[in-house]
């Protein structure tokens, strides 16, 4: 056994090493070069009083948002989002400590901001001032503290340490080189009727998947796994009691989109280790990646990939919360032909955003957002990108072109005002498009190359200056 646990160890790490230096590769260099933000990936919510709290962040960096608090007395909700005085658009832990709620941006490095619930003002303040918990990893029971770290359980009193683990592998799990299965985890614990009951997770390369449910008695130590077919696919994200049965959210991850739906609530009943799908709340039956459940006397509130969800718990009434458009917080705002590092006075001006004016929000790379146009704006392309002209009945001269698609993104050429440049513009559709672009005019440029003017289907804003509004979505 005790070899089992070198061997166990050494693909821990490895493990670790994936997660650390590799994962962040693949993901940056793929799942966020479009990202769809038609909603908004709701991972922390806190409850108060008068107050909900709910935090943006995604897996790979994409979909960060940040804070948007929900007024219980009034209604309404306010944006703490970057490019609206707040440090940091990923929201990473949300605590309360008394009259204060401490939120952790980015991640652990990454500021913290200390919100008073009683002037409803926020303000940065040093890492000192809060110590945030291990999120959902930790259990203190009587005089005792319960750390889980991967597959152990630390238990420790009175300045003593000791380290639980089973004696055997959870049911399933097998360690073969065919399938560089990497290791086993315990996730979310909850404790009930002297047990602490916790999803057990089988690590396949940098992707995880919940295989059933584990408990630890405290009275003697000992561990046993309830395997389950129920889980499926994904992982469980939180977990909490309904009546006499722990209810286990779950949510499957991916590149592009963060998450999806892996197959919702899973109710677990401690009293004979049975599972089923929970479904005892009014919820849509929409494809939705769970990420976790608050809940007061009054309501439930749902963190979801697509907004929040609010339930109240005696009318059974839901109402969904997510984005529904970019504002723009300034008297005017200048659209530009490229996304860039440098400065921005660099690239022309291409068409300007007055304040309140809305954008449609296609996608996101590097602090930029990639717009559907809001007004028509000319550029040109080349004659590489045009599949056929098309003239007019009757007419020698072509006044349409028919674009090449099967780039899926077409570069596009836009000029200057003062016509001496062209400048690259990305041009991005999820679907390549079908009708026909109207060219004004064809012209001969340098090297012969023949350039048509067309109307350009997209253009790019800094992500600081819109703001993200949740709204309620009918």
């Amino acid at each position: 056994m005790e070899s089992f646990f070198i061997n166990k160890y050494k693909f821990q790490f490895f493990i670790i090493f994936l997660n650390i230096f590799l994962t962040p590769q693949i993901g940056f260099s793929w799942g966020e070069r479009k990202h769809p933000i038609d909603e908004v990936l709701v991972r922390e919510i806190l409850l108060t009083e008068d107050y909900v709290f709910c935090g943006t962040n995604a897996s790979w960096g994409t979909n960060k948002f940040g804070l948007f608090v929900f007024d219980r007395r009034t209604e309404t909700w306010s944006n703490y989002c970057k490019g609206n005085d707040f440090p940091s658009n990923k929201i990473n832990k949300i605590e309360r400590e008394g009259q204060n709620v401490y939120i952790r941006t980015w991640n652990n490095s990454g500021p913290i901001v200390r919100f008073d619930l009683n002037t409803g003002k926020h303000k940065t303040v040093k890492k000192e001032s809060f110590k945030f918990s291990t999120p959902g990893f930790n259990l203190k029971i009587a005089a005792k503290n319960y750390n889980f770290v991967l597959d152990s359980i630390v238990v420790s009193s009175d300045n003593k340490e000791e380290v639980y683990r089973p004696s055997t592998p959870p049911p399933q799990y097998t360690q073969t080189p065919e399938v560089l299965r990497l290791g086993f985890s315990f996730s979310y614990p909850i404790f009930y009727e002297n047990k602490i009951y916790f999803a057990y997770n089988f690590h396949e390369y940098y992707e995880s998947s919940t295989k059933g449910i584990g408990s630890f008695d405290i009275s003697d130590n000992s561990f046993d796994f309830y395997p389950s077919k129920n889980f499926k696919i994904g992982d469980v994200t939180d977990c909490f009691i309904y009546n006499s049965y722990i209810i286990f959210p779950t949510a499957d991850f991916g590149y592009e989109g963060n998450a999806r739906r892996a197959v919702g609530f899973v109710e677990f009943s401690p009293t004979d280790s049975s599972f089923k799908i929970w479904n005892e709340l009014p919820f849509p039956s929409d494809s939705v990646a769970l990420f976790g459940l608050e809940q007061d006397s009054l309501e439930y509130w749902i963190g979801t990939d697509r907004g929040v969800f609010r339930i109240n718990k005696k009318t059974g009434k839901c109402i969904h919360y997510g984005i529904k458009k970019g504002l723009m917080p300034r008297d005017g705002i200048n659209v530009y032909s490229q996304y860039g590092e440098y400065p921005i006075n660099q690239y022309p001006v291409v068409a300007e955003l007055n304040k309140c004016d809305t954008a449609k929000i296609l996608g996101v790379l590097n602090g930029w957002c990639e717009i559907k146009a809001p007004a028509k704006i000319k550029g040109y392309v080349s004659s590489s990108d045009v599949a056929e002209e098309i003239a007019p009945s009757g007419r020698k001269n072509p006044r349409k072109v028919r674009l090449k698609t099967d780039k899926g993104r077409i570069e596009v050429k836009i000029r200057s005002s003062d016509e001496s440049n062209n400048l690259l513009v990305l041009g991005g559709w999820e679907n390549p498009p079908e009708d026909e672009y109207i060219c004004v005019g064809g012209a001969g440029r340098k090297n012969l190359i023949k350039w048509y003017r067309i109307i350009i289907p997209t253009a790019w804003i800094k992500m600081d200056d819109l703001i993200f509004s949740f709204e309620e979505i009918k």
